[in-house]
């Protein structure tokens, strides 16, 4: 895609959820952007914006108390094959997961139940079991446990945004690897206006989108230390999120 063919969507933050719905969306047919620097290379140097996936280690697993959360983990699990598919790059490991706890809170009683009620593997131990199958424990007395030997374990959450990102790009998206420093209209007073530019990277290049912007919103700027004099422009209208959007909305 040429840098200067307009997009209809961008989606700015390229973690893990940007990199994620641009991945969807790409799937969906839609043109995309997806905007957002990689991981610096020297974290001690590094001035500017930082994600929150910059590291190796999030347990993921099927159980936890709530329903919601529940139906969630198992869909996320379920199609981490899928992507790994889609980009070539794996990111997960199933290690499964041990919830621990003393036996006779409730807490921990309710694990056992909760899994058998929603079909979800997992094996009791309970003391001397507990140190037997998991001799790493230290201390076990008094102590009930609950593992869940399948889709359970642990990802990489950079190698995952990684896979997102390869995987919306191989399915239409185009990738800025630039930090997003601002949205404005091409024309703020055109009635019915529908093109707007994204500006990142501290050259302020501007790249044109053709979404509906909010109503009354002319510019809104992340951070606006990000933005050197020398990019050009007014970050004023958009000083915070807040207040561009409550002149938006009105």
């Amino acid at each position: 895609m040429s840098t200067n063919q307009a997009i209809k969507l961008a989606v700015i933050g390229r973690g893990l959820i940007g990199s994620a719905a641009a991945r969807h969306l790409s799937k969906m047919g839609h043109d995309v952007a997806l905007i957002g620097p990689d991981e610096p290379a020297d974290f001690s140097r590094h001035g500017g914006v930082f994600g929150s996936h910059y590291d190796e280690g999030r347990i993921t697993r099927s159980y936890d108390p709530g329903p919601f959360w529940r139906q969630a983990n198992r869909a996320a699990i379920s199609r981490y094959g899928e992507i790994a598919a889609e980009s070539g790059v794996e990111f997960y490991r199933e290690a499964g997961a041990l919830h621990i706890g003393r036996s006779e809170t409730s807490d921990v009683a309710s694990i056992g139940r909760i899994c058998a009620e929603d079909g979800i593997q997992c094996e009791a131990y309970h003391d001397a079991g507990l140190a037997e199958r998991f001799p790493f424990l230290k201390s076990t007395a008094g102590m009930q446990g609950y593992f869940e030997p399948r889709n359970a374990g642990y990802i990489s959450p950079r190698r995952l945004v990684r896979a997102q990102t390869i995987a919306a790009e191989r399915a239409g998206a185009r990738i800025i690897d630039e930090p997003a420093l601002g949205l404005w209209r091409d024309d703020p007073d055109a009635i019915g206006q529908r093109r707007g530019r994204a500006r990142s990277g501290c050259g302020g290049r501007a790249h044109p989108i053709a979404a509906r912007p909010l109503p009354g919103l002319y510019g809104l700027w992340a951070d606006r230390s990000a933005v050197p004099a020398w990019c050009g422009g007014d970050p004023t209208p958009g000083r915070n999120a807040i207040d561009a959007l409550s002149r938006a909305q009105g």
